[in-house]
């Protein structure tokens, strides 16, 4: 049981700075593209 609790919240960490790191690359990726066409 606490195994699955931990590997619940190591997803969620995971996932959570997942989404940060796109969010974030989110505009510079915005930025590439304009440039590049």
């Amino acid at each position: 049981m606490a195994d699955d609790l931990v590997g619940g919240a190591m997803v969620n960490l995971f996932l959570q700075a997942l989404n940060s790191c796109f969010l974030r690359s989110g505009w510079l990726y915005g930025l590439v593209v304009e440039l590049g066409r």
